[in-house]
Formats: C-alpha cells, structure tokens, sequence
C-alpha cells in the first residue's frame, strides 16, 4: 500500500515556500543580550564571537551570529 503523489517544485508555477525572504517585525525591542561561546550572558557585547537575543513586546525573538 504505498501512494505516490506528484510534486511541482518549480518556483515560478509553484506555491510551496522553499525559504524565508523576509522577517516581519511589528513591535519595540524590549530587551537585548548576548551570549558568548562558553553561554554566558551580557547586555554588552564580548570581544570576539557573539550570539545577539533580540526580545521584542510581543514576545517574538530574533538572533544573529555577531564579531566584535
């Protein structure tokens, strides 16, 4: 019992998302943090490699790799 069904994954005739253009971000930042490799955390920046929290009021979070 095995069905096969067919998979248009043509971009331009196609409605399946194949990845994530934009983030929208519709509220203030409420808070930011940073983490360092070892995952302490600061509300500065580490020298060196950092993981940067974004917290927004609505509760929605964001992160980026970040350098200094």
């Amino acid at each position: 019992g095995i069905t096969l069904y067919p998979v248009d994954l043509n971009p331009v005739s196609s409605e399946i998302p194949t990845a994530i253009n934009t983030v929208n971000v519709n509220g203030e930042v409420k808070s930011v943090k940073y983490y360092n490799v070892a995952g302490i955390e600061s509300d500065v920046p580490f020298q060196g490699v950092n993981i940067e929290v974004t917290t927004y009021e609505d509760g929605l979070r964001t992160t980026r790799k970040i350098m200094k």
